[in-house]
């Protein structure tokens, strides 16, 4: 995943999240820390086929921090 998301110009210094509890806006994002959390998105997803992952620069930012700027 890091490679994938290094080509747009992220690094491992760099937050990765997915939507693991949809409908709830941002305190359903799950911050991605280990492979135990990508086989957990990949098992949530697998009936899916696609997943979205949102990448944040900088490190791990709480949830309750998160916001999302429309304009």
């Amino acid at each position: 995943m890091l490679a994938i998301i290094g080509i747009q110009g992220y690094d491992q210094s760099d937050s990765m999240y997915y939507v693991k509890e949809g409908g709830v806006g941002m305190s359903g994002m799950q911050l991605i820390r280990s492979d135990e959390d990508v086989e957990e998105m990949l098992e949530l997803y697998e009936d899916k086929m696609c997943v979205t992952i949102t990448v944040m620069k900088g490190r791990e930012i709480e949830r309750a921090e998160l916001q999302i700027n429309i304009g």
